[in-house]
Protein backbone atom coordinates (compact mmCIF):
# COMPACT_ATOMS: atom_id res chain seq x y z
CA UNK A 1 0.00 0.00 0.00
CA UNK A 2 2.65 2.31 0.97
CA UNK A 3 4.35 1.48 -2.88
CA UNK A 4 2.17 4.21 -4.29
CA UNK A 5 2.90 7.34 -1.40
CA UNK A 6 6.59 6.56 -1.85
CA UNK A 7 6.17 6.74 -5.32
CA UNK A 8 4.40 10.27 -5.74
CA UNK A 9 7.74 11.64 -3.65
CA UNK A 10 10.49 10.30 -6.04
CA UNK A 11 10.14 13.63 -8.07
CA UNK A 12 12.44 16.49 -6.93
CA UNK A 13 10.85 18.71 -4.63
CA UNK A 14 7.96 16.55 -3.70
CA UNK A 15 9.02 15.88 0.10
CA UNK A 16 9.85 20.11 0.53
CA UNK A 17 7.07 22.18 -0.71
CA UNK A 18 4.45 18.97 1.01
CA UNK A 19 6.44 19.75 4.52
CA UNK A 20 6.31 22.86 4.20
CA UNK A 21 2.62 23.15 3.39
CA UNK A 22 1.57 21.47 6.58
CA UNK A 23 3.28 23.62 8.65
CA UNK A 24 1.39 26.34 7.22
CA UNK A 25 -1.88 24.75 7.05
CA UNK A 26 -1.63 24.15 10.63
CA UNK A 27 -2.65 27.92 11.34
CA UNK A 28 -6.18 27.59 9.59
CA UNK A 29 -7.56 24.84 12.12
CA UNK A 30 -5.61 27.02 15.19
CA UNK A 31 -7.27 30.66 14.30
CA UNK A 32 -10.83 29.97 14.61
CA UNK A 33 -10.71 28.54 17.88
CA UNK A 34 -7.79 30.54 18.94
CA UNK A 35 -9.73 33.57 19.00
CA UNK A 36 -12.28 32.35 20.61
CA UNK A 37 -10.54 30.82 23.48
CA UNK A 38 -8.62 34.56 23.68
CA UNK A 39 -11.66 37.20 23.24
CA UNK A 40 -13.99 34.48 26.46
CA UNK A 41 -10.95 35.50 28.03
CA UNK A 42 -10.47 38.45 27.40
CA UNK A 43 -14.00 39.51 27.03
CA UNK A 44 -15.34 37.26 29.11
CA UNK A 45 -18.00 37.03 25.95
CA UNK A 46 -18.23 33.58 23.94
CA UNK A 47 -20.99 35.27 21.86
CA UNK A 48 -18.56 38.06 20.50
CA UNK A 49 -15.60 35.57 20.65
CA UNK A 50 -18.24 33.33 18.25
CA UNK A 51 -19.14 36.34 16.15
CA UNK A 52 -15.42 37.19 15.73
CA UNK A 53 -14.28 33.69 14.36
CA UNK A 54 -17.37 33.61 11.85
CA UNK A 55 -16.61 37.59 10.43
CA UNK A 56 -13.14 35.64 9.92
CA UNK A 57 -14.15 32.59 8.74
CA UNK A 58 -16.77 34.15 6.09
CA UNK A 59 -13.48 36.92 4.96
CA UNK A 60 -11.35 33.38 4.28
CA UNK A 61 -14.49 31.72 2.00
CA UNK A 62 -15.29 34.65 0.37
CA UNK A 63 -11.66 36.30 -0.54
CA UNK A 64 -9.38 33.37 -0.69
CA UNK A 65 -10.96 32.21 -4.11
CA UNK A 66 -10.00 36.01 -4.90
CA UNK A 67 -6.63 36.13 -4.00
CA UNK A 68 -6.83 32.59 -5.95
CA UNK A 69 -7.27 34.04 -9.04
CA UNK A 70 -4.89 36.69 -8.75
CA UNK A 71 -2.48 33.71 -7.95
CA UNK A 72 -3.13 32.01 -11.34
CA UNK A 73 -2.99 35.22 -13.00
CA UNK A 74 0.40 36.34 -11.46
CA UNK A 75 1.98 33.19 -9.70
CA UNK A 76 2.20 31.87 -5.68
CA UNK A 77 5.21 33.64 -4.86
CA UNK A 78 4.12 37.27 -6.23
CA UNK A 79 0.55 37.27 -3.96
CA UNK A 80 0.97 35.39 -1.64
CA UNK A 81 3.90 37.38 -0.09
CA UNK A 82 1.48 40.40 0.36
CA UNK A 83 -1.36 38.11 1.48
CA UNK A 84 0.42 37.25 4.16
CA UNK A 85 1.84 40.31 5.42
CA UNK A 86 -1.94 41.45 5.37
CA UNK A 87 -3.85 38.46 6.85
CA UNK A 88 -0.44 38.81 9.45
CA UNK A 89 -0.76 42.06 10.35
CA UNK A 90 -4.70 41.36 10.95
CA UNK A 91 -4.24 38.97 13.64
CA UNK A 92 -1.52 41.22 14.78
CA UNK A 93 -3.73 43.84 15.24
CA UNK A 94 -6.83 41.44 16.82
CA UNK A 95 -4.23 40.37 19.42
CA UNK A 96 -3.47 43.80 20.40
CA UNK A 97 -7.09 44.84 20.37
CA UNK A 98 -8.05 41.77 22.18
CA UNK A 99 -7.93 43.64 26.04
CA UNK A 100 -11.14 44.88 26.74
CA UNK A 101 -9.85 47.99 27.03
CA UNK A 102 -10.34 48.58 23.43
CA UNK A 103 -14.01 49.17 21.18
CA UNK A 104 -15.84 46.00 20.13
CA UNK A 105 -15.81 47.19 16.17
CA UNK A 106 -11.96 47.38 15.71
CA UNK A 107 -12.01 43.29 16.45
CA UNK A 108 -14.40 42.69 13.25
CA UNK A 109 -12.14 44.48 10.86
CA UNK A 110 -8.99 42.82 12.16
CA UNK A 111 -10.78 39.38 11.68
CA UNK A 112 -11.80 40.03 8.13
CA UNK A 113 -8.55 41.81 6.85
CA UNK A 114 -6.65 37.92 8.75
CA UNK A 115 -8.77 36.48 6.12
CA UNK A 116 -6.85 37.82 3.17
CA UNK A 117 -4.86 34.60 2.70
CA UNK A 118 -4.53 32.16 -0.01
CA UNK A 119 -5.62 28.15 0.75
CA UNK A 120 -2.46 26.87 1.21
CA UNK A 121 -4.06 23.67 0.78
CA UNK A 122 -4.73 24.55 -2.87
CA UNK A 123 -1.16 25.85 -3.51
CA UNK A 124 0.16 22.63 -2.66
CA UNK A 125 -2.42 20.95 -4.96
CA UNK A 126 -1.81 23.19 -7.46
CA UNK A 127 1.97 22.13 -7.29
CA UNK A 128 1.34 18.29 -7.74
CA UNK A 129 -0.95 19.05 -10.62
CA UNK A 130 1.88 20.66 -12.10
CA UNK A 131 3.95 17.53 -11.67
CA UNK A 132 1.52 14.74 -12.19
CA UNK A 133 -0.99 16.60 -14.51
CA UNK A 134 -3.14 13.92 -16.68
CA UNK A 135 -0.86 11.12 -14.58
CA UNK A 136 -2.65 8.26 -12.49
CA UNK A 137 -0.53 9.45 -8.99
CA UNK A 138 -2.04 12.76 -9.06
CA UNK A 139 -5.34 10.47 -7.18
CA UNK A 140 -2.48 9.56 -4.76
CA UNK A 141 -0.84 13.22 -3.90
CA UNK A 142 -4.48 14.39 -3.45
CA UNK A 143 -4.95 11.29 -0.73
CA UNK A 144 -1.98 12.27 1.14
CA UNK A 145 -3.20 15.83 0.99
CA UNK A 146 -6.30 14.79 2.14
CA UNK A 147 -4.84 12.99 5.21
CA UNK A 148 -2.63 15.63 5.79
CA UNK A 149 -6.00 17.95 5.78
CA UNK A 150 -7.26 15.55 9.04
CA UNK A 151 -3.80 15.58 10.62
CA UNK A 152 -4.05 19.52 10.98
CA UNK A 153 -7.77 19.64 11.97
CA UNK A 154 -6.70 17.12 14.86
CA UNK A 155 -3.03 19.15 15.91
CA UNK A 156 -3.80 22.70 15.42
CA UNK A 157 -7.40 23.11 17.35
CA UNK A 158 -5.00 20.67 20.18
CA UNK A 159 -2.28 23.28 19.82
CA UNK A 160 -3.65 26.29 20.16
CA UNK A 161 -5.84 25.41 22.89
CA UNK A 162 -2.73 24.00 24.42
CA UNK A 163 -0.71 27.26 23.49
CA UNK A 164 -3.22 29.94 25.36
CA UNK A 165 -3.91 27.98 28.06
CA UNK A 166 -0.60 26.72 29.34
CA UNK A 167 0.93 30.48 28.67
CA UNK A 168 -1.49 33.24 28.12
CA UNK A 169 -4.72 33.92 26.19
CA UNK A 170 -3.12 35.17 22.67
CA UNK A 171 -0.14 32.59 22.58
CA UNK A 172 -2.88 30.55 20.43
CA UNK A 173 -3.60 33.20 18.16
CA UNK A 174 0.09 34.32 18.13
CA UNK A 175 1.54 30.76 17.45
CA UNK A 176 -0.87 30.82 14.24
CA UNK A 177 1.14 33.64 12.84
CA UNK A 178 4.42 32.31 13.84
CA UNK A 179 3.49 29.02 11.82
CA UNK A 180 1.86 31.13 8.93
CA UNK A 181 4.85 32.81 8.19
CA UNK A 182 7.12 29.94 8.39
CA UNK A 183 5.38 27.21 7.03
CA UNK A 184 4.06 29.61 4.00
CA UNK A 185 7.72 31.53 3.64
CA UNK A 186 9.17 28.07 3.39
CA UNK A 187 6.36 26.78 0.38
CA UNK A 188 6.90 30.07 -1.92
CA UNK A 189 10.77 30.12 -1.52
CA UNK A 190 10.56 26.96 -3.38
CA UNK A 191 10.73 28.11 -6.72
CA UNK A 192 11.50 24.95 -8.84
CA UNK A 193 7.70 23.18 -7.60
CA UNK A 194 6.11 26.28 -8.30
CA UNK A 195 3.49 26.24 -11.21
CA UNK A 196 4.13 28.28 -14.07
CA UNK A 197 1.44 31.01 -15.14
CA UNK A 198 -0.42 30.18 -18.02
CA UNK A 199 -0.52 32.73 -20.72
CA UNK A 200 -3.86 32.63 -20.94
CA UNK A 201 -4.88 33.16 -17.30
CA UNK A 202 -4.28 37.07 -17.40
CA UNK A 203 -7.60 36.86 -19.45
CA UNK A 204 -9.36 34.06 -18.15
CA UNK A 205 -12.72 34.75 -16.47
CA UNK A 206 -13.17 33.75 -13.85
CA UNK A 207 -13.22 29.98 -12.48
CA UNK A 208 -16.64 29.83 -10.63
CA UNK A 209 -18.08 30.52 -14.27
CA UNK A 210 -17.49 27.21 -14.71
CA UNK A 211 -20.02 24.58 -14.79
CA UNK A 212 -18.03 22.07 -12.95
CA UNK A 213 -17.81 24.48 -10.14
CA UNK A 214 -21.70 24.95 -9.56
CA UNK A 215 -22.01 21.02 -9.14
CA UNK A 216 -19.07 20.94 -6.39
CA UNK A 217 -19.00 23.91 -4.80
CA UNK A 218 -22.43 23.72 -2.93
CA UNK A 219 -22.33 19.57 -2.63
CA UNK A 220 -19.55 20.39 -0.70
CA UNK A 221 -21.21 23.67 0.70
CA UNK A 222 -23.37 20.36 1.78
CA UNK A 223 -20.56 18.10 3.10
CA UNK A 224 -19.37 21.10 5.16
CA UNK A 225 -22.71 21.19 6.71
CA UNK A 226 -21.96 17.31 7.65
CA UNK A 227 -19.00 18.41 9.65
CA UNK A 228 -19.66 21.77 11.23
CA UNK A 229 -23.23 20.55 12.31
CA UNK A 230 -21.56 16.91 13.62
CA UNK A 231 -19.04 18.83 15.73
CA UNK A 232 -21.82 20.99 17.39
CA UNK A 233 -24.43 17.64 17.63
CA UNK A 234 -21.17 15.50 19.11
CA UNK A 235 -20.37 18.19 21.80
CA UNK A 236 -23.94 18.37 22.80
CA UNK A 237 -24.07 14.87 23.17
CA UNK A 238 -20.86 13.80 25.65
CA UNK A 239 -22.16 16.92 27.55
CA UNK A 240 -26.15 15.03 27.65
CA UNK A 241 -24.32 12.04 28.87
CA UNK A 242 -22.29 14.15 31.74
CA UNK A 243 -18.76 14.03 30.22
CA UNK A 244 -18.22 16.89 27.97
CA UNK A 245 -14.17 16.18 27.74
CA UNK A 246 -15.41 13.57 25.83
CA UNK A 247 -16.38 15.01 22.91
CA UNK A 248 -12.60 16.24 22.25
CA UNK A 249 -11.89 12.46 21.85
CA UNK A 250 -14.88 11.71 19.91
CA UNK A 251 -13.88 14.44 17.49
CA UNK A 252 -10.40 12.98 17.00
CA UNK A 253 -11.98 9.29 16.39
CA UNK A 254 -13.62 10.79 13.29
CA UNK A 255 -10.71 12.50 11.97
CA UNK A 256 -8.39 9.31 12.63
CA UNK A 257 -11.48 7.74 10.13
CA UNK A 258 -10.86 10.59 7.75
CA UNK A 259 -7.30 9.92 8.03
CA UNK A 260 -7.37 6.22 7.55
CA UNK A 261 -9.87 6.54 4.77
CA UNK A 262 -7.99 8.48 3.03
CA UNK A 263 -5.24 6.29 3.09
CA UNK A 264 -6.96 3.36 1.91
CA UNK A 265 -8.48 4.82 -0.59
CA UNK A 266 -5.36 6.35 -2.39
CA UNK A 267 -3.15 3.18 -2.10
CA UNK A 268 -5.54 1.63 -4.52
CA UNK A 269 -6.90 2.32 -8.23
CA UNK A 270 -10.32 2.49 -8.71
CA UNK A 271 -12.02 1.59 -12.42
CA UNK A 272 -14.58 3.95 -11.96
CA UNK A 273 -15.32 7.40 -13.45
CA UNK A 274 -14.53 10.24 -10.96
CA UNK A 275 -18.01 11.40 -11.36
CA UNK A 276 -19.57 8.43 -10.11
CA UNK A 277 -16.95 7.79 -7.43
CA UNK A 278 -17.88 11.40 -5.98
CA UNK A 279 -21.71 10.46 -6.40
CA UNK A 280 -20.94 6.87 -4.61
CA UNK A 281 -18.84 8.10 -1.84
CA UNK A 282 -21.37 11.49 -0.76
CA UNK A 283 -24.25 9.03 -0.33
CA UNK A 284 -22.00 6.95 1.86
CA UNK A 285 -21.27 9.52 3.97
CA UNK A 286 -25.19 10.10 5.36
CA UNK A 287 -25.51 5.90 5.37
CA UNK A 288 -22.69 5.95 7.55
CA UNK A 289 -23.92 8.45 9.38
CA UNK A 290 -27.54 7.16 10.08
CA UNK A 291 -26.46 4.74 13.05
CA UNK A 292 -26.29 7.47 14.91
CA UNK A 293 -29.71 8.16 14.94
CA UNK A 294 -30.13 4.74 17.01
CA UNK A 295 -27.01 5.69 19.46
CA UNK A 296 -27.50 5.62 23.22
CA UNK A 297 -24.44 6.02 24.75
CA UNK A 298 -20.62 7.27 24.74
CA UNK A 299 -19.24 3.53 23.48
CA UNK A 300 -21.36 3.51 20.13
CA UNK A 301 -21.18 6.86 19.66
CA UNK A 302 -17.34 6.61 19.36
CA UNK A 303 -17.12 3.49 16.82
CA UNK A 304 -19.92 5.01 14.29
CA UNK A 305 -18.39 8.43 14.41
CA UNK A 306 -14.77 6.64 13.22
CA UNK A 307 -16.99 4.54 10.63
CA UNK A 308 -18.58 8.07 9.25
CA UNK A 309 -15.24 9.24 9.14
CA UNK A 310 -14.07 7.11 6.71
CA UNK A 311 -16.11 8.52 4.24
CA UNK A 312 -14.54 12.16 4.70
CA UNK A 313 -10.91 12.00 3.00
CA UNK A 314 -12.32 9.98 -0.27
CA UNK A 315 -15.19 12.91 -1.17
CA UNK A 316 -12.95 15.27 -0.50
CA UNK A 317 -10.17 13.55 -2.87
CA UNK A 318 -12.39 13.27 -5.58
CA UNK A 319 -13.97 16.60 -5.39
CA UNK A 320 -10.31 17.82 -6.14
CA UNK A 321 -9.62 15.51 -8.28
CA UNK A 322 -12.51 16.58 -10.52
CA UNK A 323 -11.67 20.20 -10.34
CA UNK A 324 -7.96 19.91 -11.56
CA UNK A 325 -9.53 17.43 -14.11
CA UNK A 326 -12.42 19.83 -15.74
CA UNK A 327 -10.77 23.36 -15.31
CA UNK A 328 -8.60 24.88 -17.25
CA UNK A 329 -4.87 24.98 -15.91
CA UNK A 330 -4.79 28.98 -15.83
CA UNK A 331 -7.38 28.71 -13.39
CA UNK A 332 -6.64 25.73 -11.26
CA UNK A 333 -5.71 27.71 -7.92
CA UNK A 334 -9.04 29.43 -8.31
CA UNK A 335 -11.20 26.53 -8.88
CA UNK A 336 -9.24 24.73 -6.00
CA UNK A 337 -10.03 27.70 -3.16
CA UNK A 338 -13.78 27.58 -4.98
CA UNK A 339 -13.93 23.93 -3.29
CA UNK A 340 -12.18 24.63 0.06
CA UNK A 341 -14.79 27.71 0.42
CA UNK A 342 -17.80 25.71 0.01
CA UNK A 343 -16.61 23.85 2.61
CA UNK A 344 -15.79 26.26 5.35
CA UNK A 345 -19.16 27.79 4.33
CA UNK A 346 -20.60 24.49 5.19
CA UNK A 347 -18.92 24.39 8.37
CA UNK A 348 -20.29 27.35 9.70
CA UNK A 349 -23.57 26.84 8.63
CA UNK A 350 -23.63 23.44 9.92
CA UNK A 351 -22.36 24.46 13.22
CA UNK A 352 -25.47 27.08 13.43
CA UNK A 353 -27.83 24.80 12.26
CA UNK A 354 -26.70 22.06 14.36
CA UNK A 355 -26.66 24.31 17.80
CA UNK A 356 -30.25 25.39 16.37
CA UNK A 357 -31.50 21.85 16.06
CA UNK A 358 -29.62 20.99 19.70
CA UNK A 359 -31.63 24.26 21.34
CA UNK A 360 -34.95 23.36 20.08
CA UNK A 361 -35.20 19.40 20.39
CA UNK A 362 -32.55 17.52 21.99
CA UNK A 363 -28.84 16.58 21.40
CA UNK A 364 -29.77 13.07 20.34
CA UNK A 365 -32.53 14.21 17.60
CA UNK A 366 -30.09 16.84 16.26
CA UNK A 367 -27.92 14.20 14.28
CA UNK A 368 -30.66 13.97 11.72
CA UNK A 369 -29.23 17.12 10.81
CA UNK A 370 -26.20 16.29 8.76
CA UNK A 371 -27.38 13.28 8.24
CA UNK A 372 -29.98 15.40 5.84
CA UNK A 373 -26.47 17.74 5.01
CA UNK A 374 -25.22 14.18 3.70
CA UNK A 375 -28.63 13.10 1.59
CA UNK A 376 -28.45 17.20 0.39
CA UNK A 377 -24.92 16.40 -1.01
CA UNK A 378 -25.57 13.41 -2.69
CA UNK A 379 -29.04 14.99 -4.30
CA UNK A 380 -26.81 17.61 -5.42
CA UNK A 381 -24.09 15.38 -6.80
CA UNK A 382 -27.03 13.33 -8.83
CA UNK A 383 -28.26 16.15 -10.14
CA UNK A 384 -25.55 17.30 -11.68
CA UNK A 385 -23.60 14.54 -12.42
CA UNK A 386 -23.99 14.78 -15.84
CA UNK A 387 -22.00 18.00 -15.70
CA UNK A 388 -18.83 16.17 -14.17
CA UNK A 389 -18.28 13.91 -16.90
CA UNK A 390 -15.47 15.20 -19.51
CA UNK A 391 -12.87 13.36 -21.56
CA UNK A 392 -10.00 14.98 -19.11
CA UNK A 393 -11.88 13.86 -15.99
CA UNK A 394 -11.32 9.90 -16.84
CA UNK A 395 -10.73 7.85 -14.75
CA UNK A 396 -7.52 7.83 -12.58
Amino acid sequence: MLSRYRQIFREPGTRQFSAAGFVARLPMSMVGIGVVVMLAETRGSYSLAGAVAAVYAFATAVLGPLVGRAIDRRGQRAVTVPALLVSSSGLVALLWLAGARYPVWPLFLCAALAGVLPSVGSLVRARWAEIYAGDKRIQTAYSFEAVVDEVVYIVGPLLAITLATSFFPEAGVLGAVALSFVGTSALVIQRSSEPKVKARAAAGRSAIRFSALHVVVPALMAVGAIFGSTEVVTVAFAESEGSRSAASYLLALNAVGGCVGGLLFGAFEWKASLSKQFLYCVFSMPALLAPLLVTSSLGPLAFTIFVAGLAIAPVLIIAMALVEGLMPAESLTEGLTWATSGINVGLASGAAIGGWAVDSFDAHSAFVVPIAAGLLAGVIAGIGAGRLKAPDAARL
